[in-house]
């Protein structure tokens, strides 16, 4: 039987940060195998881009016990576009092609190309007088991987994420 795909580093459908149009891709299959990617479905002799496959007689994955590691590098993602990929792979590498067996359909994969997050309001306004001790704070983001939706924080001397208090109302 063909290769199967049985899992991916990262998910079908993820999100790819704003500016990255390229990312380095594992996917685990359940035996030797030759494969390649493309994206526009085709045949696998029409797919341009290839996989390196672990060939190796013993599953080589640690992290995925008994499947097979093949790597790549998936170009071409654009902003702000579900980004589709499609791969076929090939099984028995260094056999006869007519003893191999070949995916008849692909698997499909697509990875969420976004925009930066922006905040679009900040309450109360930089710079204001504050009339108590305790005042509240709102800020309000758009675009980003999902049209806005953040988990928003505040530090007073501390510029890193990490370490930001998160608000007690957020994402």
């Amino acid at each position: 039987t063909p290769p199967v795909v049985e899992a991916t580093g990262i998910a079908n459908g993820a999100f790819m940060p704003a500016g990255v149009n390229s990312t380095y891709f594992v996917m685990y299959v359940n035996e030797p195998a030759e494969c390649k990617w493309n994206d526009l479905d085709a045949d696998f002799t029409s797919m341009t881009h290839s996989f390196s496959c672990s060939t190796q007689t013993l599953p080589t994955s640690s992290l995925y016990y008994g499947l097979y590691e093949c790597t790549t590098v998936l170009d071409g993602i654009e902003s702000n576009v579900n980004n589709k990929y499609y791969f076929r792979c090939k099984d028995q590498p260094g056999t006869p092609d007519s003893e191999r067996n070949v995916n008849e359909e692909s698997y499909a994969f697509s990875l969420k190309g976004t925009v930066p997050l922006q905040i679009s309001s900040v309450s109360p306004t930089p710079g204001s007088q504050l009339l108590t001790l305790s005042p509240e704070v709102k800020v309000i983001t758009a675009k980003g991987a999902q049209n806005g939706l953040a988990v928003c924080g505040y530090s007073f001397v501390d510029t890193a994420p990490a370490n930001a208090i998160e608000f007690v109302s957020t994402n």
